[in-house]
């Protein structure tokens, strides 16, 4: 199931929320990536917030799949 335009904007906002934390605490970002190489203009903020939301997706999947 796709999210519907609510859900999808409360995702956006907690990639938003969860980037801002990563900037602001940059050692929990870079433990997440450590040992990877981005690409130029990627920052490990916006990837650790995009880790989160995909691990979050999974287990809310996987939580569901149980029922």
């Amino acid at each position: 199931k796709l999210p519907n335009g609510g859900e999808t904007e409360t995702l956006l906002k907690m990639v938003d929320d969860l980037e801002t934390m990563y900037a602001d605490q940059s050692d929990l970002a870079d433990q997440l990536c450590a040992d990877l190489s981005l690409p130029e203009g990627v920052a490990k903020s916006e990837l650790a917030a995009w880790t989160m939301l995909v691990s979050t997706l999974y287990n809310l999947d996987t939580t569901k799949t149980r029922e």
